[in-house]
């Protein structure tokens, strides 16, 4: 079985079953390169699942406190 997709940043997920049904809704749209946007989603996927790098954090201004 395939897992659910993320819908949106809002975190709404569909079944992938219905989610092909509600793509098939639409005409198909022969002026998008599939292979553009699949190459973009995995290379953004990559992108995000990369471990951080152990070196040094980055220099962060220090957080007023409050006094009173």
């Amino acid at each position: 079985m395939t897992s659910w997709t993320s819908v949106n940043g809002g975190l709404q997920e569909i079944e992938p079953d219905c989610g092909t049904q509600l793509c098939m809704l639409f005409p198909p749209d022969e002026s998008i390169d599939l292979y553009q946007v699949i190459h973009k989603m995995r290379h953004k996927r990559r992108m995000h699942s990369e471990p951080r790098s152990r070196g040094r954090l980055p220099h962060r201004e220090p957080v007023p406190r409050d006094m009173g």
